[in-house]
């Protein structure tokens, strides 16, 4: 599966948050929501995920994990410590499982070169959205036309790169 199209939407004034990403594999299938984030220097695609949500105490109407309050009833909800481990019940997961997680991925790479092909592509478009005029690149190469490294905060310059034939 080869990535044919990113299409980002740039983040102007966000801290950690770069743009939003679509990406198309094949001209046949696309993702929506790939968020690509600067953490600790290195720019991160993270794919496309939702809240997990429980019961109200109260009332019985689904919250957010996350949140405190229920919208419905203004109920005060357990600690989130309690109500990770009511999830981990509801799953049938051991006690103390690090694996449940307060989001849910909608969909993710299995392999470790899908996801640095995917990441490469969103950061490749990236740079090329922010050098050029407009906000759709295509994949695999930067503004001038050179392969991208997936994670790299910025492309790499003429000094970085050494001199010719080196």
């Amino acid at each position: 599966m080869q990535v044919t199209n990113v299409e980002l939407d740039l983040a102007q004034t966000h801290k950690v948050l770069r743009a939003y990403a679509k990406v198309t594999f094949d001209d046949v299938f696309v993702v929506h929501g790939i968020r690509l984030i600067e953490k600790e220097g290195i720019l991160i695609a993270c794919m496309p995920n939702r809240k997990r949500w429980l019961d109200c105490t109260e009332c019985r109407v689904a919250v957010a994990i996350l949140d405190d309050y229920c919208g419905r009833c203004g109920n005060r909800q357990p600690p989130i410590i309690a109500r990770m481990e009511q999830l981990r019940y509801e799953l049938g997961c051991a006690a103390g499982d690090d694996h449940v997680r307060p989001f849910l991925d909608v969909c993710h790479p299995i392999t470790r070169s899908f996801r640095e092909a995917i990441e490469s592509a969103v950061v490749t478009a990236y740079w090329s959205a922010r050098d050029g005029p407009t906000q759709t690149a295509v994949a695999g190469h930067d503004a001038r036309g050179t392969p991208a490294i997936a994670g790299q905060i910025r492309p790499p310059s003429c000094e970085e790169a050494g001199p010719a034939g080196a």
